[in-house]
């Protein structure tokens, strides 16, 4: 599930108002708008639009990006279109579209003199993709894609931010051409709550659930330190875990996809504790462990830590979602 984070049209002059619920606002300097379309040109080393950091935005918490650029090269393409510190960038060199993560890239030729609109993608998971299509006049329509493998998460955007149109500490890597919008989404934080919640409802089991997550999260503001090591254990288990699955084959991914799309059918189906779905849960957990992806360590960390009983102490018992209570207790039976 993506989140639109950054949504960028540049119709009003050089104002970089974003259209996200998220307020990624740019400051624009050193750019001219276009007189026959709605784009900004940027032409010397003081083009920018910088976004900067601020306290609770998203790009604190990235693992995958996507990003959507309509531009127009001049001559020979080349100049940065994103730089996000340390964590993600789009450039072009003589007309090579580059998308790069962690120190790693992936490269398609683009057409310079054409609007064009550029895509970047990383799924935060094991590939890397960059395309682009043409928009508008010209000698007939083009596009093209490559993807690589490229195993990680996204990084967190740094302290430095992101800028438009130019790369952070090398203003010589301008963008020289005009840009008639961004957009870039993240993976939705939220997406696995929400899915938990598309589970059906009734009126009882809805308020089992919030009398359970109204405790959940008094727990964690009466215990900040113990609320950070949770929340950084299960970012590093998912890290971890993500990491380790990306190494294996596309046959084996292939089938962990395949039992996680079997697991979304019976939830949202509300077959919580349906014989498929035990079955399938035993044969999920058995088939993690024998890849070793889930490790006896981890879950000593994760069940030794004396935060783990000061969290939970205080919750309700699961006793009024007794289907739940049978799932779990699949997990948990020895093998």
């Amino acid at each position: 599930m993506w989140q639109l984070i950054c949504d960028h049209r540049y119709q009003w002059a050089d104002i970089a108002a974003d259209r996200s619920p998220w307020g990624s606002n740019g400051i624009s300097s050193g750019v001219t708008p276009l007189a026959d379309v709605s784009a900004l040109r940027f032409s010397s080393p003081a083009s920018q639009i910088a976004i900067p950091r601020r306290p609770s935005d998203p790009w604190g918490s990235l693992d995958a990006i996507g990003v959507e650029v309509t531009a127009r090269f001049l001559a020979q393409a080349s100049g940065t279109l994103i730089d996000a510190d340390n964590s993600f960038r789009v450039s072009s060199d003589n007309g090579d579209l580059t998308g790069e993560v962690s120190g790693m890239s992936l490269s398609i030729s683009i057409p310079a003199d054409r609007w064009v609109r550029l895509t970047f993608r990383h799924d935060g998971f094991n590939a890397l993709a960059v395309g682009y299509s043409t928009l508008g006049p010209g000698p007939g329509s083009a596009g093209g894609s490559a993807t690589r493998i490229l195993h990680g998460l996204v990084p967190p955007v740094g302290a430095k931010g992101i800028l438009i149109g130019n790369r952070i500490g090398a203003s010589a890597r301008h963008m020289r051409g005009d840009i008639a919008s961004v957009r870039i989404w993240r993976r939705d934080p939220a997406s696995m709550t929400k899915q938990f919640l598309a589970r059906p409802f009734d009126s009882a089991l809805a308020a089992c659930w919030a009398e359970f997550l109204r405790e959940l999260n008094k727990s964690l503001r009466d215990n900040p330190k113990c609320a950070e090591w949770i929340v950084q254990l299960v970012s590093g288990l998912q890290r971890n875990f993500l990491e380790k699955l990306a190494q294996k084959s596309d046959d084996k991914i292939a089938e962990f996809r395949e039992m996680c799309r079997q697991y979304r059918d019976l939830w949202f189906g509300g077959h919580v504790d349906s014989p498929q779905m035990q079955a399938l849960f035993a044969r999920m957990r058995d088939w993690l462990a024998a890849e070793n992806l889930i490790s006896n360590a981890d879950l000593l960390e994760l069940f030794g830590d004396p935060c783990l009983a000061t969290l939970t102490d205080a919750l309700p018992s699961p006793e009024c979602d007794p289907q739940f209570k049978r799932l779990i207790g699949v997990l948990i039976a020895p093998r």
